[in-house]
């Protein structure tokens, strides 16, 4: 094991330009209820990653099906529930 406070031991925690907050709510009971994900970015662009903004559109019911693969084939894609 390493001395306190040796190079090795440190670790950077983000090596980018984009940073995110998570605020989770839970109900008076603790059930939880909702998940807000809060993005920013310091490119000069302001862009964010579309692979950290792609999620659920709520206006578009999800077509139901037992098989896992048949569901995100179905549900994945352009005026889909999953974008």
């Amino acid at each position: 094991m390493g001395e306190a406070g040796a190079r090795g031991c440190n670790k950077r925690a983000m090596a980018t330009d984009m940073h995110f907050t998570v605020l989770p709510f839970t109900n008076a009971l603790g059930e939880p209820v909702l998940c807000a994900a809060i993005f920013a970015s310091d490119n000069e662009d302001g862009k964010i990653k579309s692979d950290w903004i792609t999620g659920i559109d709520i206006t578009v019911d999800a077509l139901i099906s037992d098989d896992g693969v048949e569901f995100i084939t179905n549900n994945t894609g352009t005026g889909k529930c999953m974008p």
